[in-house]
């Protein structure tokens, strides 16, 4: 063997069992790019559609109902794996908090494609509620949007 072949081979036992960590890193920047992308996408259907977390509901509003919408997200292997060094030295969870963004972001996404279909004009009232349901393998997160969806005058 010449001196490249060598090099190269070297190379290749070095960085081979890295592998499987840069295609794990890969796959899921890229699932999670994919995700944000269509929220970013349903969430231009619903500009001037009105949501508050105010709680009284607008003047003439009638017809009240409820109106939710939840969500489970799991964070990507290779973020679980970072929030597991974070867990044992400490810190903020920086790798998990896309993770949070996106989950939220689709509850009232949710709540919103659930108002709509019901007939409502806006949604007051909009509440959150998030729950950790993490095991040791993996971190998944609950979030759960409800509010009152109103009628408005026209």
């Amino acid at each position: 063997m010449t001196g490249p072949e060598v090099f190269l081979l070297v190379l290749l036992m070095v960085l081979l069992p890295f592998l499987p960590l840069f295609l794990i890193w890969g796959l899921g920047a890229w699932g999670e790019r994919r995700h944000m992308r269509g929220i970013l996408a349903r969430e231009a259907q619903f500009r001037g559609f009105p949501v508050s977390n105010l709680r009284r509901a607008p003047e003439g509003a009638r017809d009240a109902f409820l109106v939710s919408g939840f969500v489970v997200l799991s964070a990507d292997a290779w973020k679980t794996m970072l929030a597991g060094f974070r867990k044992i030295f400490g810190g903020r969870f920086r790798s998990i908090e896309p993770v949070l963004e996106r989950a939220r972001r689709e509850a009232i996404l949710r709540l919103l494609e659930d108002a709509r279909s019901r007939g409502a004009d806006a949604v007051h009232n909009v509440r959150l509620e998030t729950a950790n349901l993490s095991n040791t393998q993996s971190l998944m997160i609950e979030v759960i949007a409800y509010g009152t969806a109103v009628k408005l005058p026209r």
